[in-house]
């Protein structure tokens, strides 16, 4: 369900096949329906499409990969970024520098440990969660 006036809010996932995800994704899929947040994954999406998703796009959460670097496409438009990463002692910075080069607004959260992390899977803690993303929208 597509926002209009360039105000969507993308739930940027990434599927269990790649090398981070959020084993407890359907545990706070209800707080990103609440938020209105559309969820989608890019990674099969045609190029196009992920220019417009992300021109449109004024907030968004996303695990930490590749799929990020569409922020580029909202150059000029306001735009709150909030970036999930796998628990580790290294917080990646590739994002956090290209936010700033374009001047948006930019948090974190670690994720936790969670049962398949030899797989690449990880646990979002959903009251930690909310917090994080009504700090995001403003609320």
């Amino acid at each position: 369900m597509p926002s209009t006036n360039n105000v969507r809010r993308i739930f940027l996932t990434r599927s269990k096949l790649s090398l981070r995800f959020i084993e407890n994704l359907e545990e706070i899929q209800p707080l990103l329906k609440l938020h209105k947040f559309e969820i989608v994954d890019s990674a099969n999406m045609k190029v196009a499409h992920q220019i417009q998703l992300f021109s449109e796009c004024e907030y968004l959460i996303s695990v930490h990969g590749a799929g990020l670097t569409n922020i580029i496409f909202r150059q000029g438009n306001p735009l709150s970024i909030l970036e999930i990463v796998h628990p580790s002692a290294y917080i990646p910075f590739h994002y956090i520098m290209l936010a700033h080069i374009y001047g948006y607004r930019y948090n974190v959260m670690l994720g936790e440990n969670g049962k398949l992390k030899h797989e690449g899977g990880f646990r979002v803690n959903p009251v930690n969660f909310q917090q994080m993303i009504e700090a995001l929208v403003g609320i």
